[in-house]
């Protein structure tokens, strides 16, 4: 109904558009599409406690045979992009070299190289590999976590996940209580720096880490980032300590969701970025009275 009414007029500008309405938007009315890269990621949160996602061979299968690119493309309908990595490129201070070592490998390749660690990690036809998924009902899960299920079983027929979908307010408390194997989850960071991200895998994280995943190298990392004033040495420490949540597989990031905004015709001033703030002081409306 927002959308509609800022097309013939009504309103100047509607922050938000649903993602499945872009390619009528590019079509009809691509001069009122504001998009920048977002900061807020998506997940699959892993309980790194729990079998069978205490054993990081199965974490990595998991990751690296979810095709994030269709995902973006086609369920999200181009809207949002596909993550290789935790902390945004818009994030003051990242590492650029840091991601998942898979991310150009095709995708037949990538599910052989987990079939074969699951095998390793002793799953197979005699002992098949099942777990549940749960997944709120928001930001799209509902239409992502059947794709993620495909695609996890085409690793093997003795891949079997249960898809549970829940209440968000009760599927966040059982994050938090570390009551669950796998969930959907996401993250918004408070402020312009890697560690906004990085500070939810630390040790004293307490119950806000909920993969529970703990290394004492990430945490000293962590902790001489933070206290260099050096934005070089920031990075390089903050890259490291990215690249091993990455490697361990302490969660899977899926996809970054972008910020999507209609702006008018009689609207100037407005600037498309990350965090989808424009300052009504920077904005003018041509015609408006003084």
């Amino acid at each position: 109904s927002a959308e509609r009414r800022v097309r013939t007029g009504e309103l100047d500008t509607n922050r938000e558009f649903e993602a499945t309405r872009l390619e009528f938007l590019q079509e009809h009315n691509p001069d009122l599409i504001r998009m920048s890269p977002g900061l807020n990621v998506n997940e699959i949160t892993l309980n790194t406690t729990v079998a069978p996602f205490d054993d990081v061979r199965v974490r990595q299968a998991m990751s690296m045979t979810i095709d994030r690119q269709f995902i973006a493309d086609q369920v999200l309908a181009g809207a949002d992009a596909p993550v290789w990595r935790v902390v945004p490129d818009a994030i003051t201070g990242t590492d650029a070299s840091v991601g998942m070592h898979f991310a150009g490998e095709q995708m037949e390749m990538r599910r052989q190289q987990a079939r074969a660690l699951l095998e390793e990690a002793g799953y197979g036809p005699d002992n098949p590999l099942t777990f549940s998924l749960y997944f709120h009902r928001g930001g799209g899960w509902p239409r992502i976590v059947p794709v993620i299920q495909a695609d996890w079983a085409l690793i093997a027929p003795w891949v079997q996940v249960e898809l549970l979908g829940r209440d968000t307010q009760l599927h966040y408390d059982a994050l938090r209580a570390g009551d669950y194997q796998a969930g959907s989850g996401g993250w918004i960071p408070d402020f312009d720096d890697p560690y906004a991200y990085l500070l939810q895998w630390e040790t004293r994280a307490a119950d806000m880490n909920y993969t529970r995943w703990q290394n004492p190298q990430y945490d000293a990392w962590v902790d001489a980032a933070v206290n260099s004033s050096d934005p070089a040495t920031r990075e390089l420490l903050y890259g490291r300590a990215e690249q091993l949540v990455i490697d361990e597989v302490a969660m899977i990031p899926i996809f970054r969701i972008n910020t999507k905004n209609l702006v008018g015709p009689r609207v100037t001033g407005w600037i498309a970025n990350p965090v989808a703030i424009n300052r009504s002081r920077w904005l003018c409306v041509d015609g408006a009275a003084d």
